[in-house]
């Protein structure tokens, strides 16, 4: 009996709560089908239904389902911004319950959603802290499902960063998870389809041609089966195939699949299977000359960049970094004492036994300061003549108050510059010292201060009027960088500018 109690207060000491936590996994609730099915023709009212799921119910796993199932249909509409913010309060609301299924889940869609975005940093920060919490989870069939869906995102990482053999490795350690995962045969189906569409993906590009024939076909399989997201998935089969054909240089068959795609993609919502689309369709009709089908998919492209470009500043302008540092902050002391405690012993005799080098050193004179720091090298990448022609163009961009458009977006400022968002980051980023969202924000605040302060007819607008005047979407954002570039909001300024004047 004493053992067993010692053994009992051991594992609470360490905080294993595996032990006691429920599984729960929502992806094979009703619901969550039922929802998604509904989005595919009234996707307002499945984020009403969810919403109310959220709201009304009791039960701290209906709230997190609800919350997963509105930003799946969020991402599924192409709304980066809303699939972001809803994944986070589903991510908070595990943490507080200390559901490391649903917070695993959570963790690989963010990941999901800023790699998507373009924001790879982001995501690989979030695909680790998944890593991290998928270990910790208990042996189950739901287990396997999560392993191979984080085997499936890491993979992507990989794919993009051109580690193909690495990437390849991680979908087939996620398709053998799949294959185990005995539960949901449609959702089994979906997941199936992704992998070998991937795996399919990944031999064109390692120039295997006969397989990834063969995994596309077996993905084109998977996707014909009737889920909610059919349409898309066939959009990304159809591209692959075309962009294989292409590189067999059977240039008919590749632009009768890359049509085929463009296509199926002209009434969906995904930015992201878009953005890959119209992109390796740009390549192609570059590469035959056809000017027009070029001019046409260019302007696509781009429009597409803008609108995720928007919607991912509505998530850096918000407090969802504040938010995700504090989530992450919270450690049970229990949990990380002993960890903590080793740490502590580990400093202690790593100082002693340095002490002595230390002693050594400053016998010696310090001939330490005798050897020169190693200074980060700036590599200046682009030639002079290039930087005084962006340079010109940016003074003429803000000359003509182009920083006022409620639409620009860092690829949209490129276009108009006739530069890349590569060479424009790096314009802004060495010559104004800031970033590209500061800039246009300084820029947008100056704009308005020197208004309020020479137009008294401006000291009576409302303030979402002048938020709008200067390009901003929403009353809060124009209030909140305000504040942030002038330590006041706007409401504020404008007394002190009527008080000063009387």
């Amino acid at each position: 009996m004493k053992n067993h109690y010692l053994i009992y207060t051991w594992l609470l000491f360490f905080g294993i709560s595996a032990i006691s936590q429920e599984e729960y996994d929502y992806q094979n609730a009703s619901s969550y089908f039922q929802l998604l099915t509904l989005s595919e023709n009234n996707p307002s009212e499945a984020l009403r239904l969810a919403d109310s799921l959220a709201n009304n119910s009791t039960s701290s796993k209906d709230v997190i389902e609800a919350k997963m199932i509105s930003a799946t249909i969020y991402e599924k509409d192409g709304d980066f911004e809303n699939a972001i913010l809803f994944a986070f309060e589903s991510l908070e609301k595990s943490f507080e319950n200390n559901f490391n299924f649903s917070r695993a889940t959570a963790e690989i869609f963010l990941a999901k959603q800023f790699r998507m975005a373009g924001y790879s940093i982001y995501g690989e920060k979030f695909l680790n802290r998944a890593e991290e919490t998928v270990l910790s989870l208990p042996n189950s069939d739901l287990k396997l499902r999560i392993k191979g869906e984080w085997f499936l995102e890491k993979g992507q990482f990989l794919l993009n960063k051109k580690k193909y053999l690495e990437a390849l490795h991680s979908f087939r350690l996620a398709t053998d998870f799949f294959l185990s995962y005995e539960s949901n045969s449609k959702l089994q189906n979906i997941l199936l389809k992704k992998t070998t569409y991937l795996l399919g993906y990944t031999n064109l590009k390692m120039e295997k041609f006969e397989e990834a024939f063969i995994n596309l076909d077996r993905s084109l399989l998977y996707s014909q089966l009737n889920h909610p997201y059919s349409k898309i998935c066939q959009a990304m089969i159809y591209n692959g195939y075309a962009n294989l054909y292409f590189e067999m240089d059977d240039y008919h068959n590749s632009e009768k699949y890359f049509i085929k795609a463009t296509t199926m993609l002209e009434n969906a919502n995904s930015n992201a299977a878009k953005i890959k689309v119209y992109a390796d369709a740009l390549k192609f009709f570059k590469c035959n000359n056809e000017i027009e089908s070029v001019y046409h998919y260019s302007e696509k492209y781009l429009s597409v960049i803008a609108s995720m470009d928007r919607e991912m500043v509505g998530v850096m302008e918000s407090d969802f970094w504040e938010k995700e540092e504090k989530l992450y902050a919270r450690k049970p002391i229990a949990r990380y004492a002993f960890v903590a405690a080793i740490a502590l012993i580990g400093f202690v005799t790593f100082y002693k036994k340095n002490s002595f080098f230390n002693k050594l050193i400053k016998r010696n004179g310090d001939k330490n300061k005798d050897i020169p720091k190693k200074q980060p090298a700036h590599r200046e990448y682009l030639p002079p003549e290039t930087v005084d022609i962006l340079l010109e163009k940016l003074d003429e961009f803000e000359k003509k108050k182009k920083y006022l458009n409620q639409k620009l977006c860092l690829s949209l400022m490129a276009a108009q510059l006739e530069t890349n968002t590569k060479y424009l980051r790096y314009i802004i980023k060495n010559y104004k010292c800031t970033d590209f969202t500061t800039y246009i924000n300084e820029l947008r605040v100056s704009y308005i201060i020197n208004k309020m302060k020479t137009d008294p007819h401006y000291l009576q607008y409302k303030i979402s009027y002048l938020g709008k005047e200067v390009g901003f979407t929403s009353h809060s954002r124009f209030t909140k960088t305000f504040k942030k570039l002038t330590d006041c909001t706007p409401s504020e300024f404008i007394n002190k500018i009527k008080v000063s004047e009387n």
